[in-house]
């Protein structure tokens, strides 16, 4: 048994139409991403009205009877990348994706699949030609002025993008610091770490 949160209400189907909407007339893009399972992935056209993130795609399925993991949507992320391919020049694409670390306290059958899964995000990204960044935690937050509390990282992206919800779909509408931390590795990408070429993109 598997649930995907991009399976239901038109499946695939759903979420490339918003997709290629969204992707419409695009220029050029960055691409935040937050891996992990409670991530999140942003493209941010260099306007904040035409924004868009995402919850890291992820499927439910039973590994036993009464048991029930969280794993990535690795069919749900191909569509996502073969869309971009379809609708943008990936020469015009930018990816600051947060470097994985081990997390401390974090068991190893947990850091291995945590590993395993950022190993496929980036395999993927590289694959298409993109132009990928890997910035660790502490790097990016430190340049915006941020601290590791995850409510700085939910306050500072309702600050950079007011009006753009940062609720998963069906979720009790509680803001996801996942969602937030990949907007603002795009704004990130864009304002600080490629400043010079966003200036010529303007």
């Amino acid at each position: 048994v598997s649930q995907s949160r991009y399976r239901g209400r038109g499946g695939f189907s759903s979420f490339k139409s918003l997709l290629e909407r969204t992707l419409k007339d695009m220029r050029f893009l960055y691409i935040g991403i937050d891996p992990g399972l409670y991530g999140g992935i942003s493209l941010y056209p260099l306007s904040i009205h035409r924004s868009k993130v995402f919850p890291m795609p992820t499927i439910k399925k039973q590994v036993k009877p009464r048991r029930v993991k969280r794993f990535l949507d690795y069919e749900t992320l191909t569509v996502l990348w073969k869309t971009l391919l379809q609708k943008i020049d990936p020469t015009h694409v930018r990816i600051i994706l947060e470097k994985a670390q081990a997390m401390p306290g974090q068991g190893i059958a947990s850091t291995a699949k945590y590993l395993r899964d950022y190993g496929v995000l980036l395999g993927m990204v590289t694959f298409a030609g993109f132009s990928v960044r890997e910035i660790t935690a502490s790097t990016w937050k430190r340049k915006m002025g941020l601290s590791s509390d995850k409510k700085d990282s939910i306050l500072k992206a309702q600050e950079l993008f007011p009006g753009l919800s940062l609720c998963p779909p069906n979720s009790n509408r509680t803001p996801s610091d996942g969602m937030a931390e990949a907007l603002l590795l795009a704004w990130y990408g864009a304002h600080l770490l490629y400043r010079e070429e966003y200036r010529d993109w303007e």
